[in-house]
């Protein structure tokens, strides 16, 4: 087998980097729900011996997971945010630069339109005038 180096494998940027991050604080604070809610079945089957103890374990792991899950949340649609508006500059350094670039045509047909035909068809009756004459 020939040796290889993960990092030439893996390129990731920073914003998948944070994004799945996220996604694993998400993942976490469902499994803490999911565990309060384990708990809670749990306490009305009577089945829990430390009634006080799985209470205030429930009361935490509840508080734990949706704190986990507003926070990966806002960060998830803070990202976009940031994405989006680095997008949008993109899009707008791109239409200064058409812009920029417009100018240039149109002096080109600005050359154009000060191009006086009337100029070719004066030489050119003139032309015809020498041959007529010879």
């Amino acid at each position: 087998m020939a040796d290889t180096d993960p990092s030439e494998h893996t390129t990731e940027s920073e914003p998948q980097k944070k994004s799945r991050h996220y996604t694993l604080y998400m993942v976490a604070g469902a499994y803490l729900l999911y565990l309060v809610y384990e708990m809670i079945v749990d306490i009305q089957e009577g089945t829990i011996s430390n009634l006080p103890m799985a209470i205030i374990s429930s009361v935490v792991f509840g508080a734990g997971g949706i704190l986990l899950l507003l926070y990966a949340w806002r960060m998830t649609k803070k990202q976009k945010e940031a994405e989006n508006a680095e997008l949008e500059e993109i899009h707008r350094k791109e239409a200064e630069e058409k812009k920029q670039a417009a100018p240039d045509t149109q002096e080109e047909h600005h050359f154009l339109d000060d191009y006086d035909a009337s100029a070719d068809t004066d030489l050119g009756t003139e032309a015809e005038q020498t041959d007529s004459h010879i």
